[in-house]
C-alpha cells in the first residue's frame, strides 16, 4: 500500500526524493509486523490532511522553522498515530522532507 502510493506520486522529483523513505518505512513496518497500524496511519493522515489544507501549508512552508513544525505535529497528531509512525514524520520534519508526506 505504501509502496504503491508513492509509485503513484504525480511529481516525478517528489517520488525520487521520497522512494528511500517510503521503502525504509515499509521495510521497517513489515520486520516490526506494524504494517496493518502504519498503513491505517497512513490512509488516516491523509483524509485529515485533505480536511486541513492549511496544515500541509504550514508544514511545506520554508519560513516554518523545524520545531514550530514538530511543535505542531506533536499536537494535533502524536495521540492520533502509532509511536512508529509518528517517529517517522518527525524525521521527515528534521531532514525537511515533510513536504513529501503525499509522495510516501
Amino acid at each position: 500500500e505504501i509502496r504503491r502510493r508513492f509509485i503513484m506520486s504525480v511529481n516525478p522529483l517528489a517520488s525520487k526524493i521520497a522512494t528511500p523513505y517510503a521503502r525504509a518505512l515499509y521495510d521497517f513496518s513489515v520486520e516490526q509486523n506494524i504494517m496493518h497500524q502504519v498503513t491505517a496511519d497512513f490512509q488516516n493522515l491523509e483524509v485529515f490532511l485533505a480536511k486541513t489544507p492549511e496544515l500541509t501549508k504550514y508544514l511545506s512552508s520554508p519560513v516554518v522553522g523545524v520545531k514550530q513544525k514538530e511543535d505542531i505535529l506533536t499536537k494535533t497528531l502524536k495521540s492520533q498515530l502509532n509511536s512508529e509512525t509518528f517517529k517517522f514524520l518527525m524525521v521527515l520534519v528534521k531532514r525537511d522532507r515533510i513536504n513529501l508526506l503525499s509522495s510516501v
